[in-house]
């Protein structure tokens, strides 16, 4: 399960820059959307 759980992390991770374009397309800056899913925690 871990080499699962580090395939998962790098895809997210290697998936960032495509992330924040998507982000930026709906005008939500990366920092304000990642604040509400902290605190949606």
């Amino acid at each position: 399960r871990q080499w699962l759980l580090a395939l998962m992390a790098r895809h997210r991770f290697d998936n960032l820059p495509d992330a924040w374009w998507h982000f930026a397309q709906r005008g939500v800056p990366p920092a304000q959307a990642a604040d509400t899913d902290l605190a949606a925690r």
